[in-house]
C-alpha cells in the first residue's frame, strides 16, 4: 500500500476565519432562513466545531446581524450602491427587527 501524504493544515487568521464563518452562515440563511438556522448548521456547513463558532459569535442572531453588516459594507463599497451607508441607526433597527422575530418565534 502506498503511503498517503496529507497537507498540513494551516491555521487561518482571526479575520480570515471570521470571514469564512460569515460566508457559511450566509449559505445556511439562504438555504433555511433565519428561523431555521442554528449554530450547529453553520458549524457543520463550514466543517468546524460549535465551540469554534461560539468563540467568534455569541449567538445565531449575532451572526445574522454580522451578515447584514458585511453585506451593507460590501454594497456601499461598490459604485452601483453609493447610497448605502452603514450607520448605528440602521444597525439598531436590524437588531430590533431580529429581537421582534425572536420574540414572535419563542413566546
Amino acid at each position: 500500500m502506498a503511503p498517503t501524504t496529507t497537507q498540513p493544515r494551516r491555521r487561518l487568521s482571526k479575520e480570515a476565519r471570521r470571514a469564512k464563518l460569515i460566508a457559511a452562515a450566509e449559505a445556511v440563511f439562504a438555504e433555511v432562513g433565519h428561523g431555521g438556522a442554528t449554530m450547529e448548521l453553520v458549524a457543520a456547513h463550514d466543517g468546524v466545531t460549535r465551540s469554534l463558532l461560539y468563540a467568534h459569535f455569541a449567538s445565531i442572531d449575532e451572526i445574522y446581524l454580522e451578515c447584514h453588516r458585511t453585506a451593507r459594507e460590501e454594497m456601499g463599497a461598490q459604485d452601483e450602491f453609493p447610497h448605502v451607508v452603514v450607520n448605528d441607526r440602521l444597525e439598531r433597527a436590524v437588531a430590533e427587527l431580529v429581537a421582534i422575530v425572536r420574540a414572535a418565534r419563542d413566546p
